[in-house]
């Protein structure tokens, strides 16, 4: 390991991103990844000459903090540009077609975090197809084992719930300016499900 910025760097947010990965599905593990990081940077650095350690430690310090004080601003935000932001489990077996009660609980979830990456970084284009990405694959792993029939149904009362959000949404926001809100999505059923983004409206 060299004194150099951009490798600190990587390697301070490699470790966050598998500290934030860890923390979703082992919150007690946290603390020993920390202790666990914490001896790491103190060999690396008992391997240098003095200079070069305090300046790697210094380094260190001051990515640890950067990202720490972005975790503060918003934890969500920081989970998106590290590519950790939670992904859904598979529900095919947890939500039936139907339970229309579930799957609106399970779509106003969806819906914030796809906010969350509407709002992240990277231009209007950019942010839209990670949306409908995001969403297709999140349909995709409810629906997953269903028969035609409940993949219809299900795609029915979530495209519903969906586009009631994002009208009301706009409706919310139509008062302001430059504030991107995620559009509609139409759910067809046509074999399988086919997913047609309608990208981002700047109200």
């Amino acid at each position: 390991m060299t004194v150099d910025s951009g490798s600190i760097r990587t390697m301070v947010e490699d470790f966050w991103r598998d500290f934030l990965a860890s923390a979703q599905s082992d919150p007690n593990g946290s603390r020993q990844m920390l202790e666990n990081f914490d001896a790491r940077i103190d060999s690396i650095a008992s391997s240098m000459p003095p200079e070069d350690a305090h300046n790697f430690q210094k380094l260190v310090e001051e990515e640890r903090d950067a990202l720490f004080q972005e975790y503060r601003r918003s934890p969500d935000a920081l989970k998106v540009r590290l590519g950790v932001l939670g992904p859904p489990p598979s529900r095919a077996n947890d939500i039936s077609a139907q339970d229309h009660q579930a799957i609106i609980r399970a779509v106003q979830s969806d819906y914030l975090d796809l906010q969350v990456i509407a709002r992240g970084p990277g231009s209007l284009h950019d942010r839209s197809v990670k949306v409908d990405r995001e969403l297709e694959a999140r349909v995709r792993s409810y629906i997953a084992g269903m028969s035609m029939e409940d993949q219809a149904e299900f795609s029915r009362v979530y495209n519903e719930e969906y586009n009631r959000l994002v009208m009301t949404r706009l409706s919310e926001r139509k008062s302001q300016s430059g504030c991107v809100v995620v559009m509609a999505v139409g759910i067809g059923v046509i074999g399988l499900i086919g997913l047609t983004g309608y990208g981002f409206i700047v109200a």
